[in-house]
């Protein structure tokens, strides 16, 4: 039987190898820099800042290495350096927003909700379908499996309808600052109480 690729891979990554493995750089990216933040800058604000800046920064290193370096992923390199910056900032923001919200314990939390949950049902190294029960589906509205579709969809098939995959970066990108913000108001309203008394 003859197969004919509809979309070929890069020359660098002619089985696609390199392209799944991707995924794990952004998951753990966004884990790391969560921390980091967590424990380095201090106040609602200046984390936020960091956020931004760490999801452009990372976004576009990490993208520059795996289009210009290995050569795994091909398509508009802005592009794809918004689909991983986005990707990084969505899981650090949720550390971060956590954290700041309900302390120390929100660390694990979140990490363990991203690297344990989140991460075995992406599907980011198989089809949703090989995946048990309806974990694939529920896997989609996560980081790990949306970032990884969405790279994947935006190297190769651009033309494809990605909405759902951007809404759900971009909504738990929102989510994570909420938390921050919650957490600020927090403390706001706490210190305007201790200041009445």
């Amino acid at each position: 039987m003859k197969v004919t690729d509809v979309r070929p891979f890069t020359e660098h990554d002619s089985r696609g190898t390199g392209l799944t493995v991707a995924g794990f750089p952004m998951v753990l990216g966004g884990i790391v820099g969560g921390v980091l933040i967590s424990f380095m800058i201090k106040g609602s604000r200046k984390s936020a800042g960091a956020l931004v800046l760490y999801g452009i920064l990372g976004g576009l290193a990490l993208a520059g290495i795996l289009q210009f370096g290995s050569q795994v992923i091909a398509g508009n390199f802005l592009i794809n350096a918004l689909v991983i910056g986005l990707s990084l900032s969505a899981t650090t923001a949720f550390i971060v927003g956590l954290k700041a919200l309900i302390g120390t314990p929100g660390l694990p939390i979140a990490a363990m909700t991203t690297m344990l949950l989140a991460n075995p049902i992406s599907s980011a190294t198989r089809p949703k379908e090989f995946l048990p029960w309806h974990w694939g589906a529920i896997g989609q509205f996560f980081v790990p499996s949306s970032s990884a579709a969405l790279l994947r969809t935006e190297s190769y098939f651009p033309e494809a309808p990605t909405t759902i995959l951007w809404a759900t970066l971009i909504s738990w990108t929102l989510f994570g600052f909420g938390l921050l913000l919650l957490a600020h108001l927090r403390k706001h309203s706490t210190r305007i109480s201790s200041s009445d008394q």
